[in-house]
């Protein structure tokens, strides 16, 4: 849930940034483009499961074996926290944070109440 709220929050200082940075303000584009990633991600997310389940011999409504249940317990912890700390590399990149926003857009001459 977090993730998601910070995303969103995200969205109009990567607006201002492309602004800023080309010199034309792309605000539906930008957010059509993360929308359009979001479900994406949800599509090939039940996809990857599906075919993981599938992949360590999952069977609905019977007893697994232990490679499935290692697959399952993959699937839901180790998974997820792959993802978890890749975003976490990735997030240790952004470096738009309230200082230099606040200096881009003094450049810009765009005024905004703090």
């Amino acid at each position: 849930g977090a993730s998601a709220s910070m995303l969103y929050g995200m969205i109009p200082d990567v607006v201002d940034y492309t602004q800023f940075i080309h010199g034309k303000r792309a605000s539906g584009f930008i957010s059509a483009a993360v929308n359009f990633m979001l479900k994406m991600g949800m599509a090939l997310g039940v996809a990857l499961v599906g075919w993981l389940l599938e992949a360590t011999g999952y069977v609905a409504n019977a007893v697994q074996s232990m490679s499935t249940i290692v697959g399952l317990k993959s699937l839901f912890a180790l998974l997820p926290g792959a993802f978890a700390l890749m975003a976490f590399i990735f997030l240790c990149f952004y470096r738009l944070d309230k200082k230099s926003h606040a200096e881009m857009l003094d450049k810009m001459n765009i005024q905004v109440n703090n």
